[in-house]
Parts: C-alpha cells; sequence; structure tokens
C-alpha cells in the first residue's frame, strides 16, 4: 500500500488525533517523506504511541525485499524479514514493546469523497471491528450527531461549537442557503456578480459564501441559485466570485462571458 496514499493519510490522522499530542509523529514522518531509518525507533517501541504505533501503510517498503527474496533468491538474506511481511499482510495497527505486542485489526470500514479525505453523510467513515468509530465530513472529524441527526444542527448549536472547521461542515451540512435564510450570517456586500454574506466569531473566527445565479438557464429556463464558500477576507462579491476561478477582481471583470 502506498504510504502516500491521500485517504490512507487520512485514516492515520484520524487515528493520531485521538492519541497524546507529541511533536512530530512517526506518521507525519512518513507524509513528509523521512527516509526508512526515521521509522525505526517505533518498530524498537522506543516511544510513546504516536511515535512507536506502525500500520500495514507504513511497511510498503517491504516489496523491494520481497522482491530481492523471491525473483534473485537471496532466502536466507531476508529471513530475518519473515515475520513483518506475516504482521504486513494481516494486521492493522501494531505497537511493540519489550516483551508485549499490541496488534489491531484493520478497518472494516472505510469511505472517503472524490478527494479521499474521509467522509461520509450517512454514517461513520472509518469504523474498526471493535465498534471504534470517526464520523467525519470532507476530511474534518465531526460529532457523530452532526453526521446521523442532521436536523439537531440549529444557528445555536453552531454557534456553541468551539472547533471552526467543525461549525463550517455543520453550516454546509445543514446547507448554506437554510443558514443565511434564517440568519446565520449578515449581508457584507452585493453587485451584479452576486451576494457576499459572512458570520464573525472572533476577529480570525469567521465564515463566509457567495451567493451566485448560474447565468446559464436550465431547460426550463430557470437559473439555479448557488451558495459558494470563500476565503473570510474577501470585500466583494465581485471578488469573492473571481477567487472562485483563481482570478483576481480586475481581472474577472474585463471577462465578456460569464457560465
Amino acid at each position: 500500500m502506498n504510504p502516500a496514499d491521500a485517504l490512507v493519510a487520512s485514516v492515520a490522522d484520524a487515528v493520531m488525533l485521538r492519541t497524546p499530542d507529541e511533536n512530530l509523529s512517526l506518521l507525519m514522518r512518513m507524509r513528509r517523506g523521512y527516509p526508512l531509518a526515521w521509522s525505526l525507533p517505533a518498530l524498537l517501541g522506543r516511544q510513546g504511541f504516536r511515535d512507536s504505533a506502525i500500520g500495514q501503510h507504513e511497511l510498503s517498503w517491504l516489496a523491494a525485499y520481497d522482491y530481492i527474496r523471491d525473483v534473485l533468491g537471496l532466502q536466507a538474506e531476508t529471513a530475518p524479514l519473515m515475520g513483518l511481511w506475516q504482521l504486513a499482510t494481516s494486521l492493522g495497527w501494531l505497537q511493540p514493546h519489550e516483551h508485549t505486542c499490541w496488534l489491531a485489526e484493520r478497518p472494516n470500514l472505510l469511505r472517503g469523497d472524490a478527494g479521499d479525505r474521509l467522509h461520509s453523510a450517512s454514517g461513520p467513515a472509518l469504523r474498526f471491528p471493535d465498534g471504534w468509530s470517526v464520523w467525519a465530513w470532507k476530511g474534518v472529524e465531526v460529532p457523530r450527531w452532526v453526521i446521523e441527526q442532521p436536523e439537531q444542527i440549529t444557528l445555536a448549536s453552531i454557534d456553541g461549537e468551539s472547533n471552526v472547521q467543525v461549525r463550517c461542515c455543520m453550516i454546509e451540512i445543514m446547507t448554506p442557503r437554510r443558514y443565511v435564510t434564517l440568519g446565520g450570517a449578515v449581508r457584507v456586500a452585493e453587485d451584479e456578480t452576486g451576494v457576499l454574506w459572512r458570520k464573525r466569531w472572533l476577529a480570525s473566527d469567521a465564515w463566509a459564501a457567495v451567493e451566485v445565479i448560474n447565468a446559464t438557464p436550465e431547460p426550463d429556463g430557470t437559473h439555479k441559485q448557488f451558495f459558494l464558500q470563500v476565503p473570510t477576507n474577501m470585500r466583494t462579491a465581485r471578488e469573492a466570485v473571481a477567487w472562485t476561478y483563481g482570478l483576481r477582481a480586475d481581472a474577472y471583470a474585463r471577462l465578456v462571458v460569464r457560465t
């Protein structure tokens, strides 16, 4: 398994978030492309869980030695790796100690979105056989009820959530249209391109979206309305719409055709 796989990395992040915070985890080292030697302390169990736990997704380097053993016939030279090969084909996580080695099964449920982020709109995005689960929306871990009881999301529950990323997920699940309709955000600016809405909780803690009308009519002649989430430092609707195209406001203003 490729250790750089984005969905696998999301699983690793979700598991590690449940462990005590340390300076640099083994998985983060692997994701940043550190050499194999950096993972040896994990295999030797020298540090805490974040640095001593390792999973099958970090043992892909064994494939090279598997080739050396099976194709080049170096059986005796690679024999010391047999135990790791057996673990890599069946385990989820392992944490070795001097006299004990903790083993965990692999997840029996793993769901992601098109961007390979942990995501499920109807239940857990990650679940292990013992029931340990993670609920996530587009890569952000959220409380279980946010996914399974979205009708309970209210303006008060959004304002009461301390994590701004979770708040944004709650707004997206509620839908920005309903959030704005219920009075969750204030109108910041409006021009011919759309309406800019913003909700500010603290100076650097905010949410913003631009309300736009699709210039291309539907088959029945109507025009769809969209709310596009944008950076919270947008000052005008034109600037916000331009940002969604990767343009500056002045460059977007020179466009002749809108889509």
